[in-house]
């Protein structure tokens, strides 16, 4: 792999704690961006920012969470390669389903419980036909083997 390129966005207190401790633990063909969530419109200016200055013009794989998710959609758009996917964290209750509505990109989305959280919620997935991650002629890793 030539390299993995990240923009983290930091939405709660200590969250750049998290960050640094990736960092020190990531391979070195990783580039992790980390841009603070001040305001709607110094985060989208951040975000921008940090993308562009990653070289890279589109990804494989585009993760949405934090706050001004809605506001992610249109660079998530711009952004995602040919066969990529983007992935929506707790996706309800912030547009996601109008935001990509005329996107042409088919969605897929996972239900249930987060840790320590009571409510179930909605992750999903937004890819297009030719999004490779879902080809069934990927094999399933076995996780446990009986021996």
């Amino acid at each position: 792999m030539e390299g993995i390129k990240s923009v983290e966005r930091g939405d709660f207190i200590g969250r750049s704690s998290v960050v640094r401790k990736i960092r020190y633990g990531m391979p070195e063909n990783v580039d992790l961006k980390y841009v603070t969530m001040d305001s709607r419109e110094a985060n989208i200016d951040a975000v921008e920012r940090a993308i562009k200055s990653a070289g890279v013009e589109q990804f494989d794989i585009i993760v949405i969470d934090g706050l001004y998710r809605h506001e992610m959609i249109d660079i998530a758009l711009q952004r995602v390669a040919k066969g990529g996917i983007i992935i929506c964290d707790n996706a309800e209750g912030y547009g996601f389903a109008e935001g990509f509505r005329d996107s042409g990109l088919k969605r897929v989305d996972f239900f249930g419980n987060a840790p320590g959280v009571v409510f179930a919620t909605c992750s999903c997935i937004y890819f297009d036909q030719h999004a490779d991650i879902f080809s069934a002629d990927y094999h399933i890793p076995a996780i446990y083997k009986n021996h």
